[in-house]
């Protein structure tokens, strides 16, 4: 293009940006391109075309306001100010100032989002501007909008925040409708409200007093919960919630966390053991809104969990390969209790109760332990031996003081309980092993695995604060077992 067709382009750019049966991607677009030639065009071309340059800043700002790309707007108002300063007369003040209180709402939704307190600065500036050429004229929308980008400032600077989280899920809370619990959950106040629906199952049943005990599938009725946070939550990150990579936005993640923390409470005091911790894949739909005092400052309106994920054109089944296993697993008259304790474990930890998965998956650990021992050392020990071994039988001929105490008095000792039994360790079973064969891992190889999986067990079991990230030290250790269980061929 030359410069005319360039200069013809950045014109009807600058008009067609405020077209609002565009739809705002192709008005971004639009204006994107228009930057482009913006930025390869002479300095005496740009002061030629500068009028329609600022619309074009101006209208990229307000349409990223839009689709809540704050930093982006942020951008695009700054330059258009620019422009509007080094000319005056290229716009008119109250639309000055209409650009900065906008500015100033993202400069306060980048702070929350970042925690980044210079743009709170940049923001109280910005208002405090308007309001010193404060006129009552100003048309009743700016006014409106100003009004509440200020009430906004002032909540923000009182720490009068909140998020608040509502989903559906699949059992019933025994909780009158709209009854509020409010308790302090990680240096936060929170409420929990709950709402009653009645499960479709149930609806040939007429009267609101259809109840079933233990209802642990919410085949009667179920709940609907208000989960309140009292704090702003970015409604735009994405966390990452189990090993599979699954990422759900922040504010669920964390009022999924509340939810728990009151669930556990809320079973201990009624005894109502069969409820399940929630995860995300429990909820098939949600809502997220963020305030500022009364002012809603985000809104994530009802959406589908982002775990739900289709087949396409086939109804979901297992694979071929699955339904073997479970045709083998069908022939075994019992399931080897590290199976289930390994998945247990995945179980915890999906419900991120990251404590009771570590601790879960040693249970699975010390059971492969003694699982595996049987398997290989009966080849070389009596059962006798083998037994003797794994229940730590201590004997005469092997008790680390028998050149000190005579076979008449350690039997004697052994009988009162003063000499026991010691059972070995997991390292001292797999060196066992080690004496008869080699294993498709080193013996340093496997010791590696085994203290990763032991990571912080005995402490958790001890009831230690831990300040480390348990989700990391349980994703760890399972992965690791998994591992450890299919290099030793069992799985």
């Amino acid at each position: 293009m030359n410069n005319r067709e360039i200069a013809e382009f950045i014109i009807n750019t600058s008009k067609n940006i405020s077209i609002k049966e565009l739809n705002n991607e192709m008005r971004i677009n639009m204006g994107l391109d228009a930057c482009k030639k913006i930025d390869i065009i002479g300095d005496e071309d740009k002061t030629l075309l500068i009028s329609h340059i600022y619309l074009i800043y101006r209208g990229l700002g307000s349409l990223y306001l839009e689709v809540n790309q704050y930093s982006n707007s942020e951008k695009f108002f700054e330059m258009s100010l620019q422009i509007k300063e080094k000319y005056p007369t290229i716009d008119s003040f109250v639309n000055e100032c209409i650009t900065k209180q906008m500015l100033a709402r993202e400069k306060i939704m980048i702070y929350l989002n970042a925690n980044n307190e210079k743009k709170l600065t940049e923001a109280q500036t910005l208002i405090g501007y308007i309001y010193k050429f404060y006129d009552k004229n100003w048309n009743e929308q700016f006014k409106k909008n100003l009004i509440e980008t200020k009430a906004i400032l002032d909540a923000v600077l009182n720490d009068d925040l909140k998020t608040v989280i509502v989903v559906e899920i699949p059992y019933h809370l025994l909780i009158k409708d709209k009854k509020v619990f409010q308790f302090e959950y990680d240096n936060s106040i929170c409420t929990i409200e709950s709402e009653t629906i009645r499960s479709k199952s149930s609806e040939l049943f007429v009267g609101d007093n259809i109840y079933t005990e233990k209802d642990k599938y919410g085949i009667v009725n179920h709940s609907i919960i208000k989960i309140t946070i009292g704090k702003y939550v970015n409604g735009n990150e994405l966390v990452k919630t189990n090993r599979s990579g699954i990422e759900v936005f922040k504010p669920l993640y964390e009022g999924i966390k509340v939810y728990n923390f009151f669930l556990k409470k809320y079973i201990v005091a009624t005894q109502r053991y069969w409820l399940s911790e929630l995860n995300e894949n429990m909820i098939f739909n949600y809502q997220i809104s963020a305030y500022a005092g009364d002012v809603c400052i985000k809104n994530i309106p009802l959406s589908i969990s982002m775990a739900v994920s289709s087949s396409g054109s086939l109804k979901p089944s297992l694979s071929e390969s699955e339904i073997s296993k479970i045709t083998e697993e069908l022939k075994e008259s019992d399931t080897e209790i590290w199976k289930l304790s390994k998945n247990r474990a995945k179980d915890y930890f999906l419900i991120q109760d990251y404590k009771n998965a570590i601790v879960m998956i040693n249970i699975a650990l010390e059971n492969f332990s003694y699982y595996f021992a049987k398997k290989k050392l009966k080849k070389y020990l009596t059962d006798e031996q083998l037994s003797s071994f794994l229940e730590g039988n201590t004997t005469y001929d092997t008790y680390f003081l028998r050149d000190y105490i005579s076979e008449k008095d350690f039997i004697s000792a052994k009988k009162k309980g003063i000499i026991k039994d010691s059972p070995p360790t997991i390292y001292k079973i797999f060196s066992k092993c080690y004496e008869y064969e080699d294993l498709a891992i080193t013996k340093t190889q496997l010791s590696k695995q085994i203290s990763i999986i032991k990571k912080r067990r005995n402490e958790i079991v001890h009831g230690y604060e831990i300040k480390e990230d348990l989700q990391y030290i349980s994703a760890k250790a399972i992965d690791t077992f998994e591992l450890m269980i299919t290099q030793l061929n069992d799985i």
